[in-house]
């Protein structure tokens, strides 16, 4: 079977440029004192799994069963399937229902169980969807995928957020999200702070949200997308997606006018890092690099950095310990990312004087800083994220639209930062010498 990589989520860079020399260059610790991030390799699908599957039990979910082919059952059905098609060593499934308390169910396959009388005949007091209980009612080693319509009781949202950072996301665990919409035919409850409820006759979305080790969530995913789940439906959320570095070497010169390159990565004989060599020929010189980027939930920025010049210094084995640090902005050079309308390629931009290079005509060495805008996120092709939110407006239930999801994109994004508040926002560097 062949296996479709097109999850929105950070896969990693291309490493387009290989070192043809190592030449004698100065340790990058003697010119810059920063730390630099190291490639973390997503995890590998475990050797042995076990599923668990909650499904939201709540009178809200009962009309996606009411109506008669509406696809409700078709998804559940493509959900379990998936399992069965890991790499791993799949060991069994676990079916579970939930409201305010997790119920276990007996009997596979799981979907049969919605079919069931009983199944939404939760007790008052329960019947409200309380997602932090299932996330809390953790199983290690195990892949959990919890099935709700994302209406959380009171609309605790802050309280979500606390739950996935403590359980998931500093566990090292990832959350994928699976975007459905189906037939519907019944009743909404809990919408908006004024707890209100509408009918509703058409298509309404649902999820499966999918929490495991992040080769495990990838291998899941891409079996939906090989059973047909359409790639933009699908959105993984994780800690490795701070965890690839940019540099020059994770980058494709793709444009430039009024500088050469050299052919070949200088590699520092000391340590990780690898430098890019510009001559500039006078003249408005620029050189657009392509970060190799795939669409995340994040866009880097620049950091501005610094530049190390050091007037007298021809020969590239000359100890840089005395050189002179200039602030890049003085300079008068400019450099930015334009992002890519199609998230997948942004670009940097690099526009030098060469008069205002100090020392004009000498070798320096520039350090161009990436961090996460945490202001700016990008959902890239999962549309569904901002398509299919709403938020309930106070005092006019007349404006609910059923077929979306109330506090949706407010939910993730909120996901999101609980990532960054536990995870370093800095993405990388790219080192540039520039020679006469």
């Amino acid at each position: 079977m062949t296996r479709t990589g097109c999850i929105f989520t950070l896969v990693g860079f291309l490493c387009l440029l290989r070192a043809s020399e190592a030449a004698n260059w100065p340790a990058p610790s003697s010119i810059f004192a920063d730390s630099q991030s190291s490639a973390h390799s997503p995890s590998p699908p475990s050797q042995t799994i076990n599923v668990h599957l909650y499904v939201d039990a709540t009178s809200s979910m009962r009309g996606f069963v009411a109506r008669p082919g509406g696809g409700f059952l078709e998804e559940m059905q493509r959900l379990e399937q998936a399992t069965h098609l890991l790499r791993s060593d799949f060991k069994g499934i676990n079916c579970f229902k939930f409201g305010a308390k997790v119920i276990p169910l007996h009997g596979t396959p799981c979907y049969a169980n919605v079919l069931r009388p009983n199944f939404f005949a939760l007790p008052k007091d329960e019947d409200k969807t309380k997602i932090e209980t299932v996330i809390e009612h953790s199983h290690e080693g195990g892949l959990m995928i919890v099935v709700t319509d994302l209406f959380e009781d009171e609309a605790n949202l802050g309280e979500l957020y606390e739950v996935f950072k403590n359980f998931v996301f500093t566990s090292n665990l990832d959350l994928g999200i699976v975007a459905f919409r189906r037939g519907f035919d019944g009743v909404i409850y809990d919408i908006g702070p004024e707890h209100g409820h509408e009918t509703w006759s058409h298509e309404r979305p649902f999820y499966a949200l999918v929490i495991g080790r992040s080769g495990d969530v990838a291998d899941y995913l891409n079996e939906l997308v090989s059973l047909g789940v359409k790639a933009d439906r699908l959105l993984i959320l994780s800690q490795e997606l701070l965890q690839m570095p940019i540099s020059w070497e994770t980058s494709k010169p793709i444009k430039s006018s009024n500088i050469s390159l050299d052919p070949s990565i200088v590699e520092v004989t000391s340590g990780p890092r690898n430098f890019g060599v510009v001559r500039l020929h006078g003249g408005s010189c620029s050189l657009d690099l392509q970060l190799n980027a795939k669409s995340a939930p994040y866009r880097p920025i620049i950091d501005w950095g610094k530049i190390v010049a050091e007037p007298r210094v021809r020969r590239l084995s000359r100890d840089f310990s005395n050189a002179v640090v200039v602030d890049v902005k003085s300079m008068g050079l400019d450099r930015r990312i334009i992002p890519d309308p199609s998230g997948e390629h942004p670009l940097l931009e690099f526009r030098w004087i060469p008069d205002n290079i100090h020392p004009p005509g000498n070798l320096y060495i520039e350090q161009v800083l990436f961090r996460v805008d945490r202001d700016a996120i990008n959902f890239g092709n999962a549309k569904f994220v901002e398509e299919w939110s709403q938020t309930p407006a106070p005092g006019q239930p007349e404006k609910f639209d059923g077929g979306k999801t109330q506090y949706l994109s407010e939910f993730i994004v909120g996901l999101w930062r609980s990532i960054l508040r536990i995870s370093p926002s800095d993405l990388g560097s790219i080192y540039i010498y520039f020679q006469p």
